[in-house]
């Protein structure tokens, strides 16, 4: 082979290359990606509450029942999604604590949503830095943390709860 036909098979070979690579992350579900944090006491954190910020909360409040933290904001599109099935998990299981963490968010944003979409939370905390959602591994909104009464991690969904994630953690109530 010529020096000038190689001139034309080294980008198509690049090519090829950049669109295997592609073609692979679209067919990955990060929905299904584990996570360390499974089996691990939940991280600890200080956080005011969203709707009385006088009160702050520790993680301490993660213990004594089964809790479903989840990491939202009043920015995200699928949050909003999510929020109607959350609020019929509120009243199908209601020993299930549910504990709503409003992401990187402008409170007085956060509280308009509330009220417009519906409050489905026991308590809302307000992570206005990001650092306890760093904590958790959070790399996007929503997420959700299923969590034991002793406050270890059982299970965790990336991207919008719904009946067929719940039905795999569900499990774990029982």
């Amino acid at each position: 082979m010529t020096l000038k036909a190689w001139r034309y098979y080294v980008p198509l070979l690049g090519l090829i290359i950049i669109i295997s690579f592609c073609w692979r992350g679209l067919s990955l579900h990060p929905q299904a990606l584990p996570s360390v944090l499974i089996d691990q006491p939940a991280a600890n954190f200080t956080l005011p509450n969203l709707l009385e910020p006088k009160q702050w909360v520790d993680q301490r409040v993660l213990h004594g029942s089964w809790t479903l933290l989840n990491v939202w904001a009043s920015w995200c599109q699928t949050c909003t999604e999510e929020q109607a099935f959350l609020l019929t998990l509120k009243q199908r299981y209601p020993q299930l604590q549910i504990i709503g963490v409003d992401f990187q968010d402008n409170p007085v944003a956060a509280r308009a949503w509330l009220k417009r979409y519906g409050n489905p939370y026991h308590l809302v905390l307000a992570d206005l830095s990001g650092k306890v959602g760093v904590d958790y591994g959070v790399y996007g909104t929503p997420e959700n943390f299923l969590i034991d009464e002793q406050g270890i991690i059982r299970a965790k969904v990336t991207g919008v709860l719904n009946e067929q994630h719940w039905a795999t953690m569900a499990i774990l109530l029982t």
